[in-house]
């Protein structure tokens, strides 16, 4: 499957006191306003915010340093010629293009309470066999939380960045789990976030 190398994240010139406070979940009907991600966008937001640091950890606490949580994007990306479904590796700050996305697969199917959804979103799952044999049942708990910490990370990150995010709990798990081609006994849907970059304001 072909990679994509991101580039190193730009520099971020809102204060972390501003990014708390502008961070929001946009409105309902806010996110067909949304425009595609760059690849550039993708850079940084990701850079910043789940990129393994030299050391090894990441920008993020995870029980064990275990880290159980994989990160997936879905949907199309300025200058693409298609939707897509992607995998993020935090070690080596790639994309890998995994398959174009299902013409019968829309954002509103996977977020089927939404009255707007944004033109892609970013799906964290669970791999409990990496932390489960230290931490039994627990890990799943453990995974869940480090989870939330990587959607804070995000939605801090975006609000400095410009982009619209919502966090949503509302996701069809069957359609997203069909999507990714995963095995649920060994990988679990536990959180996706819509995403887009916020129009220009004229």
């Amino acid at each position: 499957m072909p990679h994509i190398s991101l580039h190193e994240p730009k520099d971020i010139a809102v204060s972390l006191a501003i990014a708390m406070q502008e961070r929001q979940s946009f409105p309902d009907d806010r996110g067909t306003d949304l425009k595609d991600l760059t690849i550039d966008d993708l850079s940084d937001l990701f850079g910043h915010t789940l990129r393994a640091k030299p050391n090894g950890t990441r920008p993020y606490p995870s029980g064990g340093g275990l880290y159980p949580i994989e990160t997936y994007f879905v949907g199309s990306l300025e200058g693409t010629p298609a939707a897509q479904v992607y995998h993020y590796d935090p070690t080596e700050h790639t994309l890998a293009d995994l398959w174009p996305l299902s013409e019968d697969v829309t954002m509103e199917k996977i977020f089927p309470i939404a009255q707007s959804v944004a033109p892609a979103c970013i799906v964290f799952t669970g791999m409990w066999g990496r932390n489960g044999a230290r931490y039994g049942d627990f890990g799943y708990y453990l995974g869940i939380l480090e989870a939330g910490h990587m959607a804070q990370n995000i939605s801090l990150a975006a609000a400095a960045l410009d982009m619209g995010i919502r966090p949503m709990g509302g996701f069809d798990d069957v359609v997203v789990s069909k999507l990714l081609d995963i095995d649920e006994n060994l990988e679990q849907v536990v959180y996706v976030l819509m995403i887009g970059k916020n129009p220009d304001e004229t």
